[in-house]
């Protein structure tokens, strides 16, 4: 199972460990989160992988208006996942992390974009609606990216082809 199918699990973990102030430290999330990191590797390029991780606890964070303390998710080293990745077999590659969705996980993913009610979508002054762009690179995607994860990083130079640098810097 994908990263993409946790956000109840990642949600779950940041509920239960979240002060009165809405704050989360990162160590805490990960530990609650360690054994579903851990089980769920598959040999993948670890910084990719940790970074997957990273990107979605973070989105969920902020989604939930919840604040990450202490770092970057620096916490990682906690769970000795390098020990995992050494356990994992030579059949599977550490060096290629470009991962091809099934149809049935990208179709997920486009449910979850068409689910998003229009007066919640994310619209720019320019009248370009980022939620349905976003699908567009779903939809036209084969390999994993971080927009199945509802990610946009407006540093990434896919964005170029989608919005005008006037649009990435409004999104910045």
């Amino acid at each position: 199972m994908r990263l993409i199918f946790y956000t109840s699990e990642i949600a779950s973990i940041i509920l239960t460990v979240a002060d009165d102030q809405k704050e989360v430290v990162w160590k805490d999330v990960l530990l609650g989160l360690s054994d579903l990191i851990k089980e769920n590797y598959s040999g993948k390029n670890l910084k990719v992988y940790k970074g997957d991780w990273k990107r979605k606890i973070r989105a969920i964070t902020k989604e939930l208006g919840y604040k990450l303390l202490e770092g970057n998710g620096e916490s990682f080293e906690i769970l000795k996942l390098e020990n995992v990745a050494d356990s994992t077999t030579s059949s599977e590659s550490t060096t290629n992390s470009s991962y091809k969705l099934s149809d049935l996980e990208k179709k997920r993913v486009l449910d979850s974009y068409d689910a998003i009610p229009t007066f919640c979508k994310w619209i720019l002054s320019t009248g370009k609606v980022i939620d349905d762009t976003m699908r567009q690179l779903t939809e036209d995607s084969i390999y994993e990216h971080p927009v199945h994860l509802m990610i946009l990083d407006a540093e990434d130079p896919i964005w170029k082809k989608f919005f005008t640098e006037i649009e990435l810097n409004e999104i910045r």
